[in-house]
C-alpha cells in the first residue's frame, strides 16, 4: 500500500515539474487570462483519458442497505473518534492545511510585491518544487522502513515547517532572495513524505467498508480549515503584514508537526495489522453529530 501510494505520488509530482514552470512562462509571455484558457482546456484532455480507463467497479450496496447519508457520515465521524491514530492525525491534517492556507494567501503577493520576481522566474522555482515532492515520493517507503511511519511523518512535517520559514527571511537582493526560495521548495519533499505515509496509515487501519466515509470527514474537514486559513491569511497580511504573516503560518505548520510528534502516531514503526471487517455497530436514530 506505501510503494502503491508512493507511485501514484511521483506521477503526480514529476507532472507538477513541467507545469509549474511552464505555467509562469505562459503568464509572463501570453498574460494571466490566456494561461488560465490553455490550463482550462487541458482538463478537457484529462477527462477523455478518466474517460478510456476500462475497470469493472463493484456494485453499490443495493439500496434497501443503504443506512442513509447522514449516518453514514455519523459513521465515519465515529470511527475517527474511536481510533486513536487517526483522532490525531486529522487534528494534525486541520493544523497544517490551516498553515498552508495562510501561507498560500501571503506568498504570492510577497514574492511579487516585495521581492520583486516575475512570473517566468517564479514557475522556475516552483518548479524545484515539483522535483522536491518526486524525490519525496520516491524515499517515502525508504524513509518509513528506516525511521518509522510515524517518526516519518513528523520529520516531514518539521522539515516542510522549517522550509517555510526560509521565505519570511528571504533577504531583498534577487540572487539570495531566490536561493531562500529554492531553499524553501526543496521542503516539499518533506511534506510529500508525511503525506503519503499518512495516507498509507489511514487505508491500512480503516475498515474497506468504512474507508470512503472516513476519507471524506478527513477532506471536508480539511478543506474547510484550509479555507478558513486563506481567511486568516488575507485578514493578517493587512495587519501583521505579508512577512508577518508567512511566519505566523510557518508557527502553525511547526505545531502541527510537534501536535503529532506529542501523540501516539510517533511510536508507529509501521501500520498497525489490518483491521478485519465486522459489521456495522448501531447508530443514534437522532441528535447532531458535534
Amino acid at each position: 500500500m506505501l510503494e502503491g501510494n508512493s507511485k501514484l505520488t511521483a506521477s503526480e509530482s514529476a507532472a507538477e515539474v513541467g507545469a509549474f514552470g511552464t505555467a509562469g512562462w505562459l503568464v509572463q509571455v501570453f498574460s494571466g487570462p490566456i494561461a488560465i484558457l490553455i490550463d482550462a482546456v487541458s482538463f478537457l484532455f484529462s477527462a477523455f483519458f478518466i474517460g478510456r480507463i476500462n475497470k469493472m467497479e463493484n456494485s453499490p450496496a443495493p439500496k434497501g442497505e443503504r443506512i442513509g447519508i447522514i449516518r453514514e457520515a455519523q459513521e465515519g465521524i465515529r470511527t475517527i473518534l474511536d481510533n486513536r491514530f487517526l483522532r490525531a492525525t486529522i487534528v494534525s491534517e486541520c493544523l497544517n492545511h490551516f498553515a498552508f492556507g495562510m501561507f498560500g494567501a501571503a506568498f504570492g503577493l510577497y514574492v511579487i510585491r516585495v521581492l520583486n520576481f516575475q512570473p517566468g522566474v517564479l514557475g522556475m522555482i516552483y518548479a524545484v518544487g515539483g522535483v522536491s515532492s518526486l524525490v519525496g515520493a520516491v524515499f517515502a517507503s525508504r524513509a518509513a522502513s528506516r525511521l518509522g511511519i510515524g517518526p516519518s511523518m513528523v520529520a516531514g512535517l518539521a522539515f516542510i515547517g522549517a522550509s517555510m520559514l526560509l521565505v519570511p527571511l528571504a533577504p531583498g537582493g534577487a540572487v539570495l532572495a531566490a536561493a531562500f526560495l529554492v531553499a524553501q521548495q526543496l521542503g516539499d519533499g518533506g511534506f510529500i513524505v508525511y503525506s503519503i505515509n499518512e495516507v498509507s496509515l489511514r487505508q491500512t487501519i480503516t475498515p474497506d467498508r468504512l474507508l470512503g466515509r472516513v476519507n471524506a470527514a478527513f477532506e471536508i474537514c480539511a478543506h474547510g480549515v484550509l479555507l478558513l486559513g486563506i481567511l486568516a491569511g488575507g485578514g493578517l497580511g493587512e495587519t501583521l503584514g505579508l512577512r508577518g504573516t508567512l511566519t505566523l503560518a510557518s508557527v502553525a505548520m511547526l505545531l502541527a508537526a510537534l501536535w503529532l510528534a506529542a501523540s501516539p502516531v510517533r511510536g508507529l514503526r509501521a501500520s498497525p495489522a489490518e483491521p478485519a471487517e465486522h459489521p456495522a455497530p448501531p447508530l443514534p436514530e437522532a441528535g447532531p453529530v458535534i
